[in-house]
């Protein structure tokens, strides 16, 4: 028996490079069969995967949109410092806000910055020597506006913690104003006696 040699046994690199070309060969072949053979397939699924990217990336742009909206209507309307100076917003433009808003990602933001703004004009009504201003919402309808959407966020958003807690102590605040801490001390009164003693 005859030894073989190194050189004899080894592949050449030539011989690989033939493999390799006829094994990417047979490969192309094969997805070319299977792209011919199922051709409408891949295309119903390749316009199927744009429509739904373009569908989630319209639906996403649109939900952006209306939080942008929602946040610029609360910056202009009660936030901004001309809004806090002259208090233009009226009871109407904070109602459809809130509608505006419901059911979407900033519906709960939206109700308690209302709410918390509404809670403000009362809180401001009751300090001593405090005159509201003349484009303000009146203290005693943002009081009721104030408690109707405090209830509104405890029946709509009875699952969530921060909502139910803010809800609850606004309504307690404004329900209670006679033993309300935050609001000032009435002054000891006595009437005087009619016989002048």
């Amino acid at each position: 028996m005859a030894k073989r040699t190194a050189q004899q046994t080894a592949p050449t690199q030539t011989d690989n490079e033939a493999g390799l070309d006829q094994t990417l060969s047979d490969a192309g072949s094969s997805a070319s069969d299977f792209m011919k053979k199922y051709r409408f397939h891949s295309l119903a699924l390749l316009v199927a995967l744009v429509a739904t990217t373009a569908l989630y990336v319209g639906v996403i742009s649109i939900n952006e949109a209306g939080l942008t909206r929602h946040n610029a209507d609360l910056w202009n309307f009660i936030m901004s410092p001309a809004a806090q100076e002259y208090h233009n917003v009226t009871i109407e433009q904070l109602d459809a806000l809130a509608a505006e808003a419901r059911d979407s990602e900033s519906d709960r933001f939206v109700l308690k910055s209302i709410g918390e703004y509404l809670f403000s004009l009362v809180e401001a009504s009751s300090v001593d020597g405090a005159t509201e201003k003349p484009n303000a919402i009146s203290a005693d309808v943002a009081r009721t506006k104030a408690l109707a959407i405090a209830d509104e966020a405890l029946n709509r958003f009875g699952d969530d913690n921060d909502m139910v807690t803010w809800a609850s102590g606004v309504k307690a605040k404004l329900e209670n104003t006679g033993d309300a801490p935050w609001l000032p001390k009435s002054p000891d009164f006595t009437l005087p006696s009619p016989t002048g003693s």
